[in-house]
């Protein structure tokens, strides 16, 4: 465990509920019984970024414990073990199946209930983690969410695989059940089939969650508070101000957010996203 004089932080591992092993980096106030977020990467990302832990620290010198979890989806490709102890499977971002990141986030929140017994846990996303986050709020009771640069991934891999999209799709989609999870050499870094047509397949729901083309259906079924952070030179979310504004649209009155002078890794804006979140969750929280 590392500790200073406001915070301590400690790595946690727990299961999903499936059994696969699970870590993540729980950094909190030293003195203060505190919220809890529970924070989830972007595709091929981890617990341990360095925006992800400068983060943290600023949210646990403010008074709020930051869970920053890895998923199933974590870095490109990983090796995982099970509850028991045995070699599980290969996942990774390549590899995952986009429903099962619901197991992960369950056990995330399992483990904080066991840490904080009668505090409410709120969830952040980053990138592809906001489109995580958003699925598990259709279908779970949450009491906010932090959404940071919720780009529309789907529009991103079309415009980077210009030539080569609709080729790839068709392949994919030809591909029987049994040879989905075959490595596509066509797609970088290497998804399986399966894992592109869940990005790419308009009856799925990933890749249509932030699609911003396709007016955000989803979200109008949010029940719960919303902020929202974008940059202004993200390109998975360009133009950023249309992105903002649909968002407030679709969401509603529990909506707020604001657009950085960032591009989509936020870099450089740590301190002032945590003092945002910190305001968020303090005005959740006295809302209650």
């Amino acid at each position: 465990m590392m500790t200073n004089d406001v915070m301590n932080a400690k790595i946690i591992r727990f299961p999903a509920t499936d059994g696969i092993m699970l870590e993540g980096l729980l950094q909190r106030p030293r003195w203060r019984r505190s919220s809890v977020i529970i924070h989830v990467h972007g595709m091929g990302s981890n617990f341990y970024s360095s925006r992800t832990l400068k983060m943290g620290r600023e949210l646990a010198k403010a008074g709020v414990s930051f869970f920053s979890i890895n998923t199933r989806g974590h870095d490109l490709s990983a090796w995982f073990d099970q509850k028991d102890g045995s070699h599980g499977p290969v996942i990774g971002t390549i590899r995952e199946r986009f429903e099962e990141s619901v197991m992960d986030i369950d056990g995330a929140i399992k483990a904080m209930q066991e840490e904080y017994s009668d505090t409410r846990i709120f969830l952040s996303g980053h990138s592809t983690g906001c489109q995580k986050i958003t699925y598990y709020a259709l279908q779970h009771t949450v009491p906010g969410l932090v959404l940071l640069a919720p780009g529309d991934d789907y529009e991103m891999l079309r415009s980077e695989m210009t030539g080569k999209f609709d080729e790839t799709y068709d392949k994919a989609t030809r591909l029987g059940a049994d040879k989905r999870d075959e490595i596509l050499p066509e797609v970088f870094p290497g998804f399986t089939a399966q894992r592109f047509l869940s990005l790419t397949d308009p009856s799925r729901i990933e890749g249509m969650l932030f699609n911003y083309k396709k007016g955000l259906p989803y979200l109008s079924h949010l029940n719960t508070p919303v902020l929202a952070v974008l940059g202004t030179n993200d390109p998975s979310t360009a133009p950023a101000d249309e992105a903002f504004n649909l968002l407030r649209r679709q969401i509603g009155q529990q909506f707020e957010g604001v657009i950085l002078d960032a591009d989509h890794s936020l870099a450089g804006h740590e301190t002032k996203i945590s003092r945002l979140i910190k305001k968020f969750v303090t005005k959740v929280q006295r809302a209650v």
